[in-house]
């Protein structure tokens, strides 16, 4: 896990390893989001992109994949109530843990909060404001062939929410609509 990568990463810099400088340590899950504030105590220097995304589409994204991973796990499969009760717990205790740390981060932390829909809507726009916050040099040609190469992209097709569910979803997490300036009355897609 993440303390693996950890020690991998603080080898390399104590030898002198080549690549600990040419590369960055990229942890794209949501478990190292709520340690953001651990991360940046260890790594002063550390910088961090959070994606953001509606919480309407968190919750229609989150319920299938809870509903295979119940099953894959535990070889049983849970009740909607059961998974619904889940997937809103979870993510307000990530969402609580993620603001509570981004307010207590030291002074001059690089981090960057995006949304999903403009890193998917103008995705090479998006890379190079965050290579240039982040003070990371960019290769325009080769981002530029990597957006290419991402055109044909789908996303999953979930069904619309329900007028309960999102009532649900506007109850539970208000702090998510709040945070991050999105509207209780769009779809959410």
């Amino acid at each position: 896990g993440l303390d693996l990568l950890m020690r991998r990463a603080v080898a390399y810099n104590a030898l002198g390893d080549p690549r600990a400088r040419e590369k960055c340590l990229c942890l794209k899950s949501c478990s190292q989001t709520c340690r953001v504030l651990a991360l940046a105590q260890r790594y002063p220097g550390a910088r961090f992109v959070y994606v953001h995304r509606h919480p309407y589409a968190v919750y229609r994204s989150m319920m299938p994949h809870l509903r295979s991973w119940d099953l894959q796990t535990t070889m049983d499969d849970a009740d909607d109530k059961t998974l619904r009760e889940a997937t809103l717990e979870w993510y307000s205790w990530f969402l609580q843990s993620y603001l509570e740390q981004r307010a207590a981060l030291p002074q001059g932390t690089r981090l960057i909060e995006i949304s999903y829909d403009e890193l998917t809507h103008d995705t090479e726009g998006t890379m190079l404001r965050v290579f240039s916050v982040m003070g990371i040099p960019v290769d325009r040609a080769a981002l530029s062939a990597h957006c290419e190469g991402l055109r044909g992209y789908r996303r999953n097709a979930h069904p619309p929410l329900s007028a309960a569910e999102k009532a649900l979803v506007r109850e539970r997490w208000a702090a998510a609509f709040e945070a991050f300036g999105y509207s209780t009355e769009e779809d959410g897609r």
